[in-house]
């Protein structure tokens, strides 16, 4: 399962000293387990490798905006 998969990533992260790695797994890692928690609510067991990928796009696709409006908001020619 996706999600499992990626709390291993994260250990495996940590041990390898990879801060940027293990920081940009831990921040995904709290987003699936709000999705979660917004999921147990409904009765549903455990979430999907479909729901994980939807939240990773969700996030990708927050950040992507993120990054064109900060580069909206800086001057001409600097960068």
């Amino acid at each position: 399962m996706l999600f499992e998969q990626i709390k291993s990533d994260v250990v495996e992260a940590l041990k390898a000293k990879n801060s940027e790695k293990a920081g940009t797994l831990r921040f995904l890692l709290s987003e699936l387990k709000n999705r979660e928690i917004e999921l147990a609510t409904s009765d549903k067991p455990e979430m999907t490798d479909e729901e994980v990928m939807s939240v990773i796009r969700h996030e990708i696709k927050k950040r992507k905006e993120s990054i064109e409006a900060y580069q909206k908001g800086q001057p001409a020619g600097s960068g």
